[in-house]
């Protein structure tokens, strides 16, 4: 019994049951393309990031937040978006994605404690990669406008070239039926 403030406290030991609180998890860093120093000063504190399409590689450091049996907690991780299951990571407290396509996607990371209970405490990290200025649907419609165009120039000169070709043709047969008609007339006239 010990006397404080608010009045007598006692503490029984014995009367301490076997009961587990769960345990948190919280994400200590985040590394993009491998770098050696963190991508964001807290990461436990970030809901979101926003990455390049050149910043297609990440991983993550994460830890549990227990008051009793930390080592033999366990994590879960799935990548919404590009996972299908989530992934089974044991006691291991690193994961790492690489390559992964421009899009929306979520991480989320939960923690069972030493019995294999799942915590109610968990982390989202919301991730978004950039479309590179090619992947996007301006530069593909872009793109086929300008082939669309291209191809109307290279057809457009090919009708013109035929039609001249076509013309001229036309225009030394019109030369030809001249000529003839006009030595029709002066044999005609010869004859006359």
């Amino acid at each position: 019994i010990a006397g404080t403030t608010n009045g007598l406290v006692s503490f029984f030991p014995n009367r301490l049951d076997d009961k587990i609180y769960a345990p948190a998890v919280q994400l200590n860093n985040i590394y993009v393309n491998d770098a050696s120093a963190g991508f964001v000063p807290n990461p436990q504190e970030v809901d979101k990031i926003s990455l390049s399409h050149k910043q297609n590689t990440f991983s993550f450091d994460f830890s549990p937040v227990a008051f009793q049996n930390a080592a033999g907690c366990s994590f879960e991780y799935k990548l919404e978006g590009y996972d299908k299951d989530w992934i089974l990571n044991g006691n291991t407290r690193y994961t790492r994605y690489s390559k992964i396509p421009p899009g929306e996607y979520s991480f989320q990371l939960r923690v069972m404690d030493v019995n294999g209970v799942i915590s109610p405490h968990s982390k989202t990290l919301k991730i978004e990669i950039a479309k590179a200025f090619y992947q996007t649907a301006l530069f593909k419609i872009t793109l086929a406008a300008i082939l669309f165009l291209a191809g109307w120039l290279v057809v457009k000169s090919y009708l013109n070239r035929k039609i001249r070709k076509h013309k001229l043709e036309f225009e030394k047969q019109q030369a030809i039926e001249k000529e003839r008609t006009r030595i029709a007339i002066d044999i005609h006239d010869d004859l006359g």
